[in-house]
């Protein structure tokens, strides 16, 4: 085995205080040596082997997790800020998001799943999990390859566990980056970075690895999070100290800070010398600036400068946000990072753990920022919380402007009285910038149904919400480690199609009863595409059609005519004119040429239809349906 060869600039770390009470220290510029280059699709995987514990490290280290449990005993509903229910006493006014080509992902590898998914301009999709990547042609609908971390990392030398995977895909240079996490103590922790060489997931990516104790300070690096904008790749994660202490409040201990790091993306792409610039030691009135997410571009990259949100995610209440700017790029010397402490409009709380259908609950974790986008000078972003009337916990939706410097704050709490929402994240769905809207995903369950994933349609003209969609719906509890608490989270996937303004590719976690020898009840991945239901509707009712439908108008059965290109499985669909689903009819396989489908309308009220006919990622046609006599 080969192992990187470090090559670094003098580490200078400069502290910066300034007039806000912000302070950091921020390193030279520094470099890794060249890549191992390894082409996924070319690796014989001869023996397979791989030791992993089963379970992940817990965000924060063990003794966090135990300081959480006591702090959530204290959390109880604060009666502060509405609840926006979906399924629940009140209709919201948005449609329901769309859904499309939807499918089962990842094997199951570990606890928690850790789902991340990302979807090139050319329907390549790369989904990963706890310690797996699996990568997808969804216009072929085909299965490209299925690799776990340690294979794929294998040239770098490193032998510790690997987990945390994220996935990005860059819409303006059509790459992939992916990021996961090796070891969990300061002389096992490292950071694998792989940057793709072309749009084709298959071919050869550039691997390289940084340090993960980049403190020299006994420390280890936690919960990466991910950020792609016009010329770097922006990762953050957590600096703990070795999980030795065992005291009630070694929680305190054990956290040191947060850290940011600038990549230059292309460097990466092109296979040359790594060159990055990192932050630490940032902290507001001297107190650590926590979990640091970073905010990636809605309807497309931005740049130079970048925001990243934070707030105070273990208190049991708290309304505090912070938002950092990042003014320029890691190698100009005039770069700074600025800070903005935002009181919200709605507090957050500390989300509960969910209990599950038997005796088991999943983990909540804390109530950090775990994800958010920029369009049109808005962040949008989503993390659990408690629901402020329940003791249940469900999804913080919060939307700062920062485009004119007012920092104006808006927040709202998705919930349901009947189930417990978890790990959101979310996607601009915008045909331009100037639409206010998104897809918003996440995890479900609760003591009558087991754990699914779902998704919700923002629309922000109206400032409301779809009724919950299920998306897939659990077979079973999950019951895969030991004690009474599974893994749930720690975060899921959700990545917009940037060529395919409206359409979002989600990863999110279900309950399945796995069936085999010894039967488990473990936690797999669901992978699907979402829709908008305003770009759902207008492409309906203008894309050029070659199918025909008779009798239209109809008040018995109608039989629809339609051509397709080649063999292919289909959905066919009936939509309302708001582009609202009515009823997913079938998914089955069509011959090339002329094909025929009927339904019958007794069921429906008289109106206006639109039959949807879509093959793997692509329409195929669409036709009105006039029910009732015109």
């Amino acid at each position: 085995m080969t192992r990187l060869v470090y090559l670094v600039f003098a580490v200078l770390l400069v502290q910066h205080v300034d007039a806000q009470n912000l302070t950091y220290n921020e390193s030279s510029v520094r470099a890794i040596a060249p890549p191992v280059k390894v082409r996924p699709s070319a690796i014989t995987q001869k023996w397979g082997t791989k030791l992993q514990h089963l379970e992940a490290p817990a965000p924060g280290g063990s003794s966090y997790q135990s300081f959480l449990m006591r702090q959530k005993e204290q959390a109880q509903p604060s009666g502060k800020g509405n609840t926006t229910l979906v399924n629940g006493t009140y209709k919201n006014s948005a449609p329901q998001p769309a859904l499309g080509s939807s499918f089962n992902g990842n094997n199951f590898g570990g606890a928690p799943n850790d789902n991340d998914v990302a979807i090139s301009n050319g329907g390549k999709l790369i989904t990963v999990i706890n310690s797996e990547m699996a990568a997808y042609d969804v216009v072929a609908d085909t299965l490209m390859f299925t690799i776990d971390l340690f294979t794929f990392a294998d040239t770098l030398g490193l032998t510790a566990s690997m987990y945390d995977p994220r996935a990005a895909y860059d819409p303006k240079e059509d790459k992939f980056i992916l990021v996961w996490l090796s070891g969990n103590s300061d002389s096992t922790s490292n950071i694998v970075l792989a940057f793709s060489e072309t749009n084709d997931p298959a071919g050869d990516w550039n691997l390289y690895y940084i340090p993960g104790d980049m403190l020299d300070g006994q420390t280890w690096t936690d919960y990466p999070m991910i950020a792609i904008t016009d010329n770097e790749f922006i990762l953050t994660g957590n600096a703990l100290v070795n999980d030795s202490i065992n005291t009630s409040d070694s929680w305190k201990y054990l956290f040191k800070e947060s850290l940011i790091w600038q990549i230059d993306k292309n460097s990466g792409y092109q296979g040359d010398s790594l060159k990055f610039k990192f932050y630490t030691n940032i902290r507001y009135n001297n107190a650590p600036i926590r979990n640091l997410c970073p905010i990636q571009g809605g309807s497309t990259t931005v740049g130079p400068e970048f925001y990243l949100v934070s707030n105070r995610n273990f208190d049991v209440v708290n309304d505090t946000f912070f938002v950092l700017k990042v003014t320029g790029l890691y190698n100009n010397p005039a770069t700074a990072i600025q800070v903005q402490v935002v009181v919200a409009d709605v507090p957050y709380g500390l989300a509960p753990d969910a209990k599950q259908s038997n005796t088991l609950f999943l983990q909540v974790n804390d109530s950090r920022v775990l994800d958010g986008y920029i369009e049109y000078g808005v962040i949008h972003f989503v993390g659990n919380t408690i629901l402020p009337d329940s003791a249940l916990c469900g999804v913080y939706h919060g939307q700062v402007n920062v485009g004119n410097g007012s920092y104006d704050f808006t927040g709202k709490i998705i919930g349901d009285y009947n189930l417990n929402f978890a790990y959101p994240a979310i996607s601009h769905t915008g045909k331009s910038v100037y639409d206010d809207e998104a897809i918003i995903s996440f995890n479900y369950c609760s003591v009558d149904s087991f754990p699914g994933v779902s998704a919700v349609y923002y629309d922000g003209a109206t400032q409301s919400y779809s009724d919950r969609l299920t998306i897939k719906a659990g077979t079973s509890f999950v019951n895969v480690i030991s004690g009474s608490y599974e893994r749930w989270g720690d975060y899921s996937g959700n990545q917009r199609k940037y060529n395919q303004p409206g359409t979002v590719w989600i990863s999110g976690f279900y309950g399945l009863l796995r069936s085999q020898v010894v039967p488990r009840n473990v936690n797999a991945t669901w992978i699907a595409e979402l829709t908008s239901p305003d770009l759902s509707s207008a492409q309906m009712v203008d894309a050029p059609s070659n199918i025909q439908a008779y009798p239209n108008p109809t008040t018995d059965k109608v039989y629809i005519d339609f051509e397709s290109p080649k063999d292919k499985w289909v959905d066919i669909a009936l939509y309302s004119l708001s582009g609202q689903l009515v009823k997913t009819f079938i998914r089955d396989e069509v011959k090339p040429g002329k094909n025929q489908f009927s339904f019958s309308v007794s069921r429906l009220s008289a109106g206006t239809y639109i039959l949807r006919i879509t093959g793997n990622e692509r329409p195929i046609a669409t036709q009105k349906i006039v029910v009732g006599v015109e």
